[in-house]
């Protein structure tokens, strides 16, 4: 079960990226949790999940808003280290 299902249709991350980079330059000043996260991979991840609207916003849902904020707090990307 996928508990964050995409919204990128069959072109993919590829075929959303010129689309993608015109919205987050246009939402550069916004509080948008996806502006503010530096790692594009995670750009990348939340933008396949998230809706714009017809004036260019970028709406998270609630779920994914959850992820979002942890991203932004640096959560998500911390590494490990394991002990031998």
């Amino acid at each position: 079960m996928n508990l964050y299902p995409h919204k990128l249709g069959s072109g993919g991350y590829l075929g959303k990226s010129d689309e993608w980079g015109k919205v987050l330059a246009a939402n550069r000043e916004s509080d948008s949790p996806v502006v503010k996260i530096k790692n594009t991979r995670g750009q990348k991840w939340l933008m396949g999940r998230s809706e714009i609207t017809a004036d260019g916003r970028i709406v998270l849902h609630k779920d994914v808003q959850l992820v979002a904020d942890k991203m932004v707090r640096g959560f998500c990307y911390k590494s490990v280290s394991f002990k031998q």
